[in-house]
């Protein structure tokens, strides 16, 4: 600590503004990794109802048809996906 003292202001306030950035990146990375199990969790709920086993990929038109008609639709009403 003593050595950050003794170096040129311009140096302290260029260390200053990296050790900030360090952290609101570290912030930034933790809401991003809550949100990607988010992500994930829906993943794995909408591959339950809309893979299809005999093609061996996703039913796009109904996944696309369910999530917009989900977008629409008013709090309180029953979803779709369980």
């Amino acid at each position: 600590m003593e050595i950050f003292k003794e170096l040129p202001l311009d140096i302290q306030e260029i260390i200053y503004e990296k050790v900030i950035f360090e952290k609101k990146m570290e912030a930034i990375q933790e809401i991003q990794k809550l949100f990607m199990k988010d992500v994930l969790s829906e993943l794995q709920r909408y591959q339950g109802v809309f893979w299809c086993d005999q093609q061996d990929r996703w039913c796009m038109d109904t996944l696309f048809f369910t999530l917009r008609y989900e977008m629409r639709m008013q709090d309180g009403f029953y979803s779709f996906i369980i």
